[in-house]
């Protein structure tokens, strides 16, 4: 196995990560400034809700196409590639079809239970279908071409659909013909609807050996052994909906799209903060897959425990910094009538330590094989976060759900850690671990001082200003954190030497 393709692949994602999260959060920062408060947080809402029923829509397929043709890649087996290939695009776009009509046949019962006082915003509800219909194909495309570690072609597609929306966002807004209101669905529809069209033609003009060339795999035991193993994901799937969807519901409900609008706000903004280690579990996760199926489990030992062990160094004190100057962000970035969401970011950037490692242990479980478990885990992160924010958001509100929400993830990293290391020997390193903590206090009080001390208005406009601030005191910060992680031992030679073993070796 030729890791130094994964390690390219990396590069790739972080690149793409690197160009693509700045649009998109741009896109969010524009949204902001040209609706209001209400609407914006009513667009984020369905975007929630749709999300909502993303797991009847996938039924668990795309994990099990991860899981599937990473083992028929290593069997060379191009007819059943071909076959789960095509099932997997129309056995979903099947379903979402049938469940777009019934939403649109039950919209008026939506808008009266959710949306009370917002029928200006109706007519979007059915853009909103037609964008999640298009999403289908663009997230199935996007998970074959990360089964075949193709993460160059998705980051050319990631940073062309990125642009299209703030492309066409920024014309409709200088247009008179559209409601501004209208403009973000209008923008998304009009991008996904073309990538997906792309992104589709691509795969099959690129791996034609797969998908076009070979004949179909018919026999019926095939159809049900997959359909078994991506049922058997249905639970985790509808667990996941319950865990990442129903904040932004609930809130809706008890609270109003205002709550939404700044609760919104603060995940994008906290989700920023992923930037170092989102990458890593697009390679991760397909690279484990043909580990386990080569049953090379010491590797993947190898890769978890280092993950594990190191990761936290790229993730904590990036978000103490946020929690720092979160007021000084939402200012400048959002404006005064978005302050409201400061709070929440403080709490969100540090339970983000937490998100960031769980976003690659799910995948990791998958990866050898055990769907049943993973849907265990995430129905009972789900029945947590569920059953945990209807009790609070009626004492405590929105930062309810946000404390709700960080809890979750503590209980999610200690099933799946459970999970995995009863197939896979993990070391932990807890002394490593407090070096990291220890370091990265060094860098909190370095910034503390450096804001409390040197925070200077240089141009007066908000933007700008912390943009300058947030850079000096990220960059001195920087180099006390290094020198304190080189101090300590957490970054050593024979460590990179590790990693670069770990990431090029043949």
């Amino acid at each position: 196995m030729n890791l130094n393709l994964h390690f390219k692949n990396t590069l790739w994602l972080y690149l793409s990560s690197f160009l693509v999260l700045p649009i998109a959060y741009f896109i969010r920062v524009l949204y902001a400034q040209e609706l209001t408060v209400a609407d914006y947080g009513i667009f984020y809402g369905l975007f929630g809700f749709f999300a909502f029923f993303n797991f009847l829509r996938d039924w668990g397929i795309n994990d099990a196409s991860t899981y599937f043709v990473n083992k028929f890649l290593i069997e060379k087996n191009h007819s059943k590639i071909k076959t789960i290939f095509y099932f997997n695009h129309f056995f979903q776009l099947f379903l979402s079809i049938l469940i777009a009509v019934a939403l649109y046949y039950f919209n008026d019962v939506i808008f009266e239970t959710f949306y009370k006082g917002e029928l200006h915003i109706k007519p979007i509800f059915n853009l909103f279908i037609l964008l999640w219909i298009t999403d289908t194909i663009v997230a199935t495309n996007r998970k074959f071409l990360d089964i075949f570690q193709d993460q160059k072609a998705n980051t050319f597609f990631n940073l062309t659909l990125f642009s299209l929306i703030i492309t066409l966002s920024l014309i409709a807004f200088y247009s008179t013909y559209i409601n501004s209101f209208e403009i973000p669905t209008l923008a998304y529809l009009g991008a996904y609807l073309t990538i997906s069209i792309f992104s589709f033609l691509y795969l099959l003009i690129k791996y034609k050996e797969y998908f076009i060339s070979p004949s179909f795999y018919l026999d019926l035991g095939f159809f049900k052994k997959i359909s078994k193993y991506s049922t058997s994901l249905l639970i985790a799937g509808f667990s996941g909906m319950v865990f990442t969807t129903t904040d932004i519901v609930i809130i809706q409900y008890f609270e109003g799209a205002e709550s939404v609008a700044f609760y919104s706000t603060a995940v994008s903004s906290a989700i920023l903060l992923t930037v170092l280690i989102s990458p890593i579990n697009r390679v991760i996760a397909p690279l484990t897959a043909k580990l386990w199926h080569s049953r090379k489990k010491t590797a993947i030992s190898d890769i978890l425990s280092f993950a594990l062990n190191n990761f936290w160094a790229l993730i904590v004190p990036l978000a103490a910094l946020f929690a720092i100057l979160s007021d000084n962000f939402i200012l400048a970035v959002y404006g005064e009538k978005f302050m409201e969401a400061s709070i929440l970011l403080k709490y969100l950037s540090l339970g983000i330590i937490i998100y960031s490692i769980n976003t690659i242990l799910p995948a990791l479980v998958n990866s050898i094989g055990k769907p049943k478990d993973l849907s265990r885990i995430i129905l009972t992160i789900g029945l947590i976060n569920f059953i945990g924010n209807l009790l609070v958001i009626q004492f405590l509100g929105t930062l309810g759900v946000v404390f709700v929400t960080i809890f979750s993830y503590f209980v999610g990293f200690a099933l799946f850690v459970r999970v995995l290391s009863s197939e896979i020997k993990i070391r932990f390193d807890l002394m490593n671990f407090f070096k990291i903590l220890f370091s990265s206090g060094i860098f909190i009080v370095v910034a503390m001082l450096l804001v409390k001390n040197l925070y200077i208005r240089y141009l007066n406009i908000e933007m700008l200003d912390f943009i300058i601030n947030g850079g000096i005191v990220l960059m001195i910060s920087s180099i006390f954190y290094v020198v304190a992680l080189v101090a300590t031992g957490v970054i050593t030679k024979a460590k990179l030497q590790h990693l670069k073993q770990l990431l090029l070796s043949e």
